[in-house]
């Protein structure tokens, strides 16, 4: 990873949180696909809705169902975290 090209966006305006990080709602959005067994599996064809996962969720009710020749599974099989 210090290899890979990161862009820098030093001209994004900084905006400061209006109230303390632990009094916040705080989203994690990825694009890896990752849903409970109990949820619909994303469709391969473009879609674009989301799962919430709880944070009392256990790894192994958490499935991954992205599809994409271009996108290596090999670290979600090695660890989900």
């Amino acid at each position: 990873m210090q290899m890979f090209p990161c862009v820098e966006h030093d001209d994004t305006p900084w905006t400061p949180m209006a109230k303390k990080l632990s009094e916040s709602k705080v989203a994690l959005v990825t694009s890896a696909g990752l849903h409970l067994r109990t949820d619909k599996p994303f469709n391969h064809s473009g879609d674009s809705s989301f799962r919430v996962i709880p944070r009392s969720s256990k790894a192994g009710d958490i499935l991954q169902s992205h599809a994409s020749i271009g996108f290596d599974h090999t670290g979600i099989y090695r660890d989900l975290n």
